[in-house]
């Protein structure tokens, strides 16, 4: 509706309810990335974010801002961010530690939701 281009925009999600959004930012070039998110979230997106409040999302906003989408990989060198694995392996290495997490941070039973 605004017009504007998919591959300037960013979307973060944790969840299922979040998997079209983050397929297509992912799909048009654009920036997605499941933050404390679940498996589903996770298969969506291009970009992982562990973390225990929402601050690195602000601080990774400001930098894209400032200097695009390859600002972002200024943040990938960091314990908690990265680029989702295509590796079966890695990715559900990735799926069991960011549920877990997810679990630990938002209570298990609002953790486990889809």
């Amino acid at each position: 509706e605004l017009n504007i281009p998919l591959e300037t925009a960013l979307y973060c999600g944790d969840s299922i309810t979040d998997t079209k959004a983050l397929s297509l930012l992912r799909e048009k070039n654009g920036i997605s990335i499941a933050f404390n998110a679940n498996r589903y979230a996770l298969k969506s997106a291009e970009f992982f974010v562990l973390s225990e409040d929402a601050k690195i999302l602000e601080d990774i906003c400001k930098k894209i801002f400032e200097k695009g989408k390859n600002a972002l990989f200024y943040f990938l060198n960091e314990k908690r961010v990265g680029k989702i694995p295509k590796e079966e392996e890695a990715f559900k290495k990735l799926v069991e530690q960011s549920e877990s997490f997810r679990k630990k941070i938002r209570g298990i039973h609002i953790g486990s939701l889809g």
